[in-house]
C-alpha cells in the first residue's frame, strides 16, 4: 500500500508499504520498500526537480541492495513525460542496455567505463 500521513499508526496494517516519490533520489520505508529514481523533470516544467546523475544512481542502487527491503522499486522504466526513464536511450547508450540499466544489472558497481 502507498504510504500516507500517519500510516504507521493505523490499527489495520497491510503486509507492506511503499512510497511513490520520483522527485526524490531514494526513499526507504524501512522493513518494507526501497525506491530509487534516476531523475525527475516533467515535460511541462523549465528545469528538473531531480537532476540526473549516474554516479548518484549507482550509489542509490548499492544502498538499495544493501538495505535488503522486500520491495526494491525503480521509478520508472519508461516514464518519459516525467524524465524518470531508465530504458535504453541515445542520451545514455552504452553498447549494452544503456548506462542506467547496466548499473542496475551490476548492482550499482561501475563496469567497463560506462
Amino acid at each position: 500500500l502507498k504510504v500516507f500521513s500517519g500510516y504507521r499508526s493505523c490499527d489495520d496494517q497491510p503486509s507492506s508499504w511503499h512510497q511513490y516519490s520520483p522527485a526524490e533520489a531514494a526513499d526507504q520505508q524501512a522493513g518494507f520498500s526501497y525506491s530509487i529514481s534516476p531523475g525527475f523533470w516533467r515535460a511541462d516544467e523549465p528545469s528538473p526537480r531531480l537532476a540526473r546523475d549516474l554516479n548518484r544512481w549507482r550509489q542509490n542502487i548499492r544502498e538499495m541492495v544493501a538495505a535488503a527491503d522486500s520491495w526494491q522499486l525503480i521509478t520508472t522504466f519508461n516514464e518519459w513525460g516525467e524524465g524518470t526513464a531508465v530504458e535504453e536511450a541515445k542520451a545514455w547508450e552504452s553498447g549494452r542496455y544503456g548506462d542506467y540499466l547496466d548499473a542496475l544489472a551490476n548492482d550499482g558497481v561501475e563496469v567497463g567505463g560506462s
